[in-house]
C-alpha cells in the first residue's frame, strides 16, 4: 500500500504526463476552430491523443480515486495542476461541442443535396429509361 505522500508523488507525476496529450488535443482542436477547412482529418489527427489520454488514464485514474479518499489538502503543485487541467478540459469541451456542432450542420447540408441529387437523377432516368 502506498502512503499519502507516495498517492501524492504519483499522483503529480500522473498528471504531468497527461497533460501531454490533453494540450496536444487542444492545439490541435484550436488549430481546427481558426480554420475548420484545413481540418478534414480532424478524428485522425486527433486519435493518437486521445489513445495516450485513455492509456494514462489507467494510471492517474486510481491515483486519484486514493487521493480523494485521503481527504488532504493537495501541495501547491498539485493544487496548479488540477487548476491547469481544468482549464483545459473545460476547452476542449467547448470546443469538441462547435466541432460537432459544425459535422452535425455539415451532414444536414450534404444530406439534402444527396436527396437532392438523387431526385434529379430519378427523374433523368425516368425521361431516359
Amino acid at each position: 500500500m502506498l502512503s499519502e505522500t507516495q498517492i501524492e508523488e504519483k499522483l503529480v507525476q500522473g498528471m504531468r504526463k497527461i497533460a501531454v496529450p490533453y494540450k496536444k488535443a487542444l492545439q490541435i482542436l484550436r488549430q481546427h476552430a481558426a480554420d475548420p477547412a484545413e481540418s478534414n482529418d480532424l478524428p485522425s489527427r486527433l486519435k493518437p491523443s486521445m489513445e495516450m489520454i485513455a492509456q494514462y488514464e489507467t494510471t492517474v485514474g486510481p491515483l486519484r480515486t486514493q487521493w480523494n479518499a485521503l481527504q488532504k489538502t493537495p501541495n501547491d503543485e498539485l493544487k496548479s495542476l488540477v487548476s491547469e487541467q481544468s482549464d483545459v478540459l473545460q476547452e476542449l469541451i467547448t470546443l469538441l461541442d462547435t466541432v460537432e456542432q459544425q459535422m452535425a450542420g455539415s451532414r444536414s447540408h450534404l444530406a439534402s443535396r444527396l436527396d437532392v441529387s438523387q431526385r434529379q437523377n430519378a427523374m433523368r432516368q425516368a425521361y431516359h429509361g
